[in-house]
């Protein structure tokens, strides 16, 4: 849902987009407000000042709480970098086709995969393999890009991966696994509700990897900028 303005009388630089910081119970959030949705910036730098970059779904350096903030606020979108949008970062409804839509897009400064904020869905190549969870949710993003609506999770990659797992996500996944019928040998990921529901419980196991591989991102972006020192 898109973001709602104070006041419908107040001048906007572009008609029906609002930049703004939304407060949510995870943390201020920057935004860019349409009537339609919320484009979320997971990836930002301070030019003005001496900051580390901000990466990841909650931005503190750079605040827009008054109207003023927000007008004065330009947006530069650059053509090619949407053209190379990836999966984006979401921690439910892993059921719906739309979940998977390529929406997150980095620009060409920070274009390079180090400088790219991880996801649940890209976390595996971060950590190499070590995280049996994320090499899951790897599976199941690349299987929807290639086949959409029909796209479908082996088991015998669900097994694979819950026999390097430990403590509760191994219950998790061995819970995905009786979702599997006798002689089932896939099953749908789109329109799967009880999938989803299980997939839900496990992305709070990626949470803290998340975060530490997304400490890697703000570096590389310093360096860029900075040329590390």
């Amino acid at each position: 849902m898109g973001a709602q303005r104070r006041s419908t009388s107040i001048a906007c630089r572009y008609p029906d987009v609002w930049p703004m910081t939304l407060e949510t119970s995870n943390g201020p959030k920057l935004t860019i407000g349409t009537q339609s949705l919320n484009g979320l910036v997971t990836s930002s730098i301070r030019l003005d000042c001496k900051m580390p970059p901000s990466v990841g779904a909650t931005t503190r350096s750079f605040m827009l709480k008054k109207d003023v903030d927000s007008q004065a606020t330009r947006i530069f979108v650059d053509q090619e970098s949407l053209d190379r949008a990836m999966l984006r970062q979401l921690n439910s409804k892993y059921d719906s086709i739309s979940t998977f839509f390529l929406a997150r897009a980095s620009g060409p400064i920070t274009k390079a995969h180090v400088c790219q904020p991880y996801t649940v869905f890209t976390l595996f190549d971060f950590d190499s393999g070590r995280n049996t969870s994320a090499a899951l949710f790897s599976c199941i993003g690349s299987s929807v890009i290639v086949d959409g609506k029909q796209a479908q999770l082996a088991l015998e990659d669900v097994q694979e991966f819950r026999q390097a797992t430990t403590g509760k996500a191994y219950t998790i996944m061995t819970d995905i696994v009786k979702l599997f019928g006798k002689r089932d040998k896939h099953i749908a990921i789109i329109k799967n509700a009880a999938l989803n529901k299980l997939l839900e419980k496990l992305v709070p196991f990626l949470h803290s990897g998340i975060t530490t591989a997304n400490k890697s991102v703000e570096i590389a972006i310093a360096v860029i900028f900075t040329g590390g020192n």
